[in-house]
Parts: structure tokens; sequence; C-alpha cells
């Protein structure tokens, strides 16, 4: 710090004996520069940034030309830079990057040959400001004493030396703790703190305030602390234990029940009189010596003809009536009336004929079956059957190979959905006939059942393929949903593909609608109600299945992209919230599509990580973003009225929202109204693109042929730079305020409330 103080001493006694000024300003605060030669108007002045070798020209007043035509020649002054009484430079706004290391300002006016150019004197800027914010905050629990361990990095500071303070508090707590203290602390040093005797348990704010003479700056983090004292009473413990214990025994009991009362189809009980439909019907022993007692007569059951149609007529043949359909009846003398005996191959044949006259026209192939109808099947075939008849022999029968079999009784839940859904080129009446091989009746009687009550099909839920002519579907997607959903599936709402209607009127029925066939197939993966809704914890779980490789797909903690994709689906992250079709292809438009690039990240994530990366620059003290989301015009137009020349805001356009366009807000100046474009997206073009292009268009421009690769290089490339974006102005101070900035930057303001933190 010595040397530092000596370094700076020595610079202004130089510059004092050689007849330089130096003048002193606060960072952001205002400077005039006078020019002490004699002005010549018939000449061309310059304000020059200088080494002496090097000169780099700031302002130039051209010959005859009035002070307020002056052209500014570096980007970084423009818009806070003028002249004033003809040859005096006026830089607002200034920051320490005005003032570089051994440069000064001077004014210069060139003269003809021979003569001198005439020189004005040296003017050195110092430019003074407080410490920025100390960072890389982190704490350590104590381990002799209750209390905790807090070390930060000192930041940036005028004349590279601060003093760092801690000061705590406990929550909700109006009282602030002063802790340990470090004086002339250099830039980049790392600061360890001491609290001791936190004898209870609690959340406390802790904070380094960094100081110097011209101000200072904290840093704030929040501590969940239990100490030794603090622990929950011994009462609290044991309720907490029972009431674990209690939980325990209710699921192991529950599901102990659900195991025993789990069946497909509930078994009748048997009627005294009456036989089982499974065996043949029982003799009376002859060798009884007591007599049976007569029986009450039993009506004859109904059979349900739903699950047992009734069986034909018997046909006439050369020979009489065939007897292979005959019912099988015996009269007691008693007058008892047995069951009549139905063989199971002839109610399996009757099924197996009578699922396929109820057949739909449109229903062709396996995969076609109801999505209702799949589910309630991978019920029955799922679990094991004593005689093997299971999924596992319907899949072999209908032609898969047994390494794929495999596979899926390895990899897949729901292996009977999985199988039917891959089956795109089994007909359904091999799938019938196969039901029928393997003796499932159960089956069959769904078959039946479903197809007596409903005489239509529609498309597979979640497909989106037709049912005719077509053998190449993606049967992969969506295959795995759990039956704990098939509570929300019905035959008009589930299983029909309904198109979707977007906020701009179109309709999202095909592929062109998600611009790429690799966006549609991931929201087609995603668990959901329906094709329109999905839930947001399976749109997380299938980004991490697609792009394993994408850090921002796979790590969800402080995820500013993730909080990003929130907004945009209108969501706040349970698990159980929907994400609407519309909304994803919206995201799509506006950020291109769900698709991994050459290094495997998603190029919809890296687009939505570059602009809140790009949008971000330090206005002061604090990170601003320009990009505003979700506003309307009116909210626009409300922010930038009377903000200074060149303040902007870049939002989603409603009107341009299912073409993936923006709008551009700009302020004039404080006396005149903001002015408003708009930045139309090409979003087919640039799903298309590899790599990825945005193919965004300026429209004030009117030339469709340039386009822009993003957002940001739009706003860095047009808006702050080439030419002015509406008379003279640029889109140089992003609109303050604005709504997304805690999620850009994740700044959060703690200086509310604190005390001030005097020196030792």
């Amino acid at each position: 710090m010595k040397m530092t103080k000596l370094i700076v001493g020595l610079a202004s006694f130089v510059a004092f004996c050689k007849g330089a000024i130096v003048l002193q300003v606060p960072e952001g605060g205002r400077l005039e520069l006078p020019c002490s030669l004699q002005y010549d108007s018939s000449r061309t002045l310059y304000w020059l940034l200088t080494d002496g070798i090097e000169p780099d020209p700031v302002l130039v007043r051209e010959a005859g030309q009035p002070p307020e035509d002056a052209r500014i020649l570096l980007s970084k002054f423009r818009d806070r830079t003028k002249l004033v009484r003809d040859t005096h430079l006026v830089i607002s706004a200034v920051s320490r990057d005005d003032v570089e290391m051994k440069r000064y300002y001077q004014c210069y006016q060139p003269r003809p040959f021979p003569q001198q150019p005439s020189y004005g004197t040296e003017i050195h800027v110092d430019v003074y400001y407080p410490p920025d914010p100390p960072y890389n905050m982190t704490w350590t629990s104590g381990f002799e004493k209750n209390g905790l361990n807090i070390s930060c990095i000192t930041a940036q500071s005028y004349n590279n030396t601060q003093n760092v303070c801690m000061v705590y508090r406990r929550l909700r707590s109006v009282v602030w703790q002063q802790g340990d203290c470090y004086d002339n602390v250099p830039e980049g040093s790392r600061l360890h703190f001491a609290l001791d005797d936190l004898v209870s348990r609690g959340v406390y704010n802790v904070c380094c305030n960094a100081t110097n003479q011209h101000g200072h700056s904290q840093t704030c983090i929040h501590i969940d602390l239990f100490t030794k004292a603090g622990f929950p009473p011994f009462g609290i413990v044991l309720i907490a234990l029972g009431v674990l214990l209690l939980t325990v025994v209710i699921v192991v009991t529950g599901y102990f029940w659900w195991k025993r009362t789990k069946r497909p189809y509930p078994t009748p009980e048997p009627v005294p009189g009456i036989e089982p439909i499974s065996k043949p019907p029982t003799a009376v022993p002859e060798s009884d010596p007591e007599p049976e007692p007569t029986p009450s007569p039993v009506p004859q059951p109904v059979p349900d003809p739903g699950l047992l149609p009734e069986l034909p007529e018997p046909e006439e043949g050369p020979s009489g009536p065939t007897t292979s359909y005959e019912p099988e009846t015996s009269m007691h003398e008693e007058g008892e009336i047995e069951m009549e005996e139905i063989r199971p191959n002839n109610v399996l044949d009757h099924l197996y004929r009578q699922a396929l006259d109820l057949m739909p026209t449109k229903l062709k192939h396996a995969s076609d079956v109801s999505y209702e109808v799949i589910i309630k099947l991978g019920n029955l075939l799922d679990p094991p059957d004593p005689e093997g008849n299971d999924w596992r022999v319907m899949a072999s029968k209908i032609g898969f190979p047994n390494t794929l079999i495999d596979q899926i009784a390895y990899r897949e839940r729901f292996k009977t959905v999985t199988v039917l859904r891959r089956a795109a080129t089994v007909s359904f009446e091999r799938l019938v006939e196969v039901l029928r091989d393997i003796g499932r009746r159960d089956a069959l009687e769904l078959l039946v059942n479903f197809y007596s009550k409903n005489s239509y099909i529609e498309a597979p839920m979640e497909s989106g393929e037709s049912n005719e002519g077509d053998s190449d579907h993606d049967h992969d997607s969506g295959c795995e949903l759990n039956s704990e959903y098939s509570h929300l599936l019905t035959p008009a709402s589930s299983e029909s593909h309904q198109p979707v209607i977007l906020p701009g009127g179109s309709m999202v029925d095909d592929i062109d609608d998600f611009f790429c066939e690799e966006s549609k197939m991931f929201w087609q993966s995603v668990k959901g109600t329906s094709y329109q809704t999905k839930f947001y914890f399976h749109f997380i779980t299938a980004m991490k299945s697609t792009f394993p490789n994408d850090p921002l797909a796979t790590q969800l903690k402080n995820n500013k992209v993730l909080k990003l994709i929130k907004y945009i689906f209108g969501i706040k992250g349970d698990k159980r919230d929907l994400v609407k079709v519309e909304k994803f292809v919206q995201l799509l438009g506006w950020f291109g599509p769900f698709i991994a690039d050459d290094s495997g990240r998603c190029v919809c994530l890296s687009q939505m990580e570059s602009l809140i990366e790009g949008s971000t620059k330090r206005v002061g003290k604090r990170l601003e973003s320009w990009f505003a989301g979700y506003m309307t015009s009116e909210e626009a137009h409300s922010r930038l009225r009377g903000q200074r020349k060149g303040t902007f805001l870049v939002r989603f356009s409603s009107s341009l929202a299912d073409s993936g366009g923006f709008a551009l807000g700009l302020s004039l100046g404080e006396e005149d109204e903001p002015v408003h474009f708009n930045i139309e997206g090409h979003p087919k073009k640039a799903a298309a693109s590899m790599p990825f292009h945005s193919h965004l268009t300026f429209v004030p421009d009117g030339d469709l042929r340039k386009t822009y690769s993003d957002l940001v290089t739009f706003v860095k490339s047009r808006l702050q730079g080439g030419h002015p974006v509406y008379r003279d102005v640029f889109c140089t101070r992003p609109c303050p305020d604005l709504p997304l900035n805690v999620t850009f930057t994740g700044y959060e303001d703690h200086t509310d409330g604190l005390p001030s933190i005097k020196r030792n």
C-alpha cells in the first residue's frame, strides 16, 4: 500500500513539474477538461487520449463547425461526451475504464508547415471509487466451539487498499453484532473470520463489509446453523420416531393388502349346486351310503354379456344337429338342474371370432390398439403366469427375437406396453390369434368388452402417425407411461390427437409446427396427461436422458437456464406442474430446437445460456440485463418514458410469439416518447441450420438478407454498433430494474438496514 501511494504521489509531482493538471473525480461523476491553447476557429480541434507516443483521438471539431456538431471518435465515449465553451471537453458518467495507466488528455490543433502544431496542457485524471463487494464468501462450522468460520476474497478498490469487517445478526433481529476487522487489505486477499459462542440454533445473516475513504460495499449470505445447544428436545425426537414407525407399519400393511387383493378380474364365489366353468361336472358317488338332502332349487345364473357372450345356436348337419357347441345338461330325480358345461377351447374360439367381428375398420395393426386397452393388457400380461403364458410368450409368437425380448425385460418397466407399441407390422388379427393360442381368456374378454362398448378407434395417444399405410412408426417414445396415469385416459380425450391452437392462430398438428423432427420426438417422450400437457418432473427427466453430456440439462442446482424455462412455461417448478405444448413450441421458436450439437449439448439450452450471459452489463455497482421477457407494449412504454437517451430493452413479442419474434423498445430522451420496433424470427430455417443460426432480421432495416445468428449478436453488432437505430440514437444503456434481473444476474441487494461499518 505504501508503494502504491508513493507511485501516485510521484506521478502527481512529475505532472506538476511539467505544468500538467491533475483532476480528481468520483466514479460516475461529471468531468470537464479545459483546453489551454489559443483556439483558432479556422483550424480543426482535436482532443486526444495519449501517452505522448501513440495518441487516440477522442473528439474532433472541424473548422467552422459549432461545438454541438463535434464528432465522437472513440465508441466508449459515445452519448456521454460533448464540447462546451468552444474547446472544453465534458465527460459524463466517468468510469475507471476511462483512465488508463500512463495516459493523459490533451487538446491539439494542427497548423500549416512550417508552423508547429499547438498543444494544450496535459490533463491527468484520477478516478476514485468505493471498493467492489467481496466475493467467494464461504463458511464452515466450528469444532472447538459453537461457532462459524467465515472467509471471503477482497475485490478491486481505489489505490488498491480497503478495510474489511464482518457483521452478523440472527434472522428477524434488528441488532447487528460487530465481528473482526482487517485494515489496509490489498485486492485479491482471502480473509478469515471466526464467530464464536453462537449458543442458539437458527438462521443468521453474515456480511463482509469493504470500506475506503470513498464509500463501502458488502456481500451477505444466509446460514442455517444448528449448534450443540440447539438440538430438538428429547420428547420431540420420540414423537418423530413414533410417527415414522407408524408410517412404516401403515405402508407395509397396505402393500401386503394390495398384493393380496390385486387381481385383473375378481373370481366369483362358488354357488351351491353349480360347478366352476373350468372344471368338468362332478358325479355323485354311487357308494355313498347316506342320501343327500334335497337342496332348494337354485335359479340358473345369467352370464355377463360383456364377459361371456352367448354361444351360437347348434348347426344342422347331415346326421342331425352337431354337438360341438351343444350344452350338456342332466336332470336329477329331485328336480335339480346342473350348470351346463362349456368347454374352455370353445369359449376361446368364440371370443376370438367375436373380437374379430367387433374390430373397427381403421384398426389394422397391433400398435393401433387404444392406449387404454394397452395399459389394461399390461396389467394382465406383465405379472408372471403360473403356466408361463405371459407377455414373453406373446412377444415371441408375434415375431420378436429373443435378444429384443431380453432387452425389454431388462430395461423396460411396462413390458406389454413396449411390445405392443413396437408391433407396427403385426396385424390385429394376429394379436387376437396369439392371445387365443396362449389361452388368455381374460385378455380376449377385455378386447370384446371394450370394442362392444366403443365402436370406434382413433390413432394411439402420442404416436402422431396415421393408421393406414404407414409401417415406420416410432413407438419407443412415450411407451413407458406409468399405469398410475391410466385414470386420466378416456376414449374421447386421451386417445385422439387433438390439434392445439397457439396464440398466433397456428395449430400444432404436424411435424412442421415443432420446426424439426427431434423436437417433436422429445415432446412425445415426455410423460403427461395427454398430448397437450406434460408433467414438469418428467420434462426435466427427459432432458437428462436426452442430453446426458449437457450440464445445463443434468445439473439442476443454481441453474439460471432452468429458472428461465420455468418463467417461460409459467410454472413454479413443482414436479406435478403441467407444461403446455403451446408454451414448448414458443420456447422452440425463440431459442431453437431440442437437438444436440456436435459437442452433445442442447441447442435450445445453449442459446438461453448465451442470452443470460451476453445481455448483462455492469451499470455502476449493479449488473443489469436489457432482456425483459414477457412484457406488454404498454408496460415497456411506461418503463422507458422519462429515461435518458439510449436506454433500451428487448422483450418477447406477443404478435410474433408463434414465429420466434422479439420487440425492441428505445428511449429517445427524457422529453421524447419512446419508440418500438419488431425483430422477426425464422424458426424453421433456424432449426434446419447446423451450426445453429437464428436468422433474426431487424424489420426497420428492410433487408431480409441481413440476418443475425442470435439475439446477443444482434444487439451488439446492430443496436450498439454500426449506424444509429433511430435518428442519431444508439442502444447504450439497459433499462433499469427489469423483472428478469434477479434471474439473469443473481444479484440481490442486501444493503437495506445494514449499519455503516467504522474502521478501527
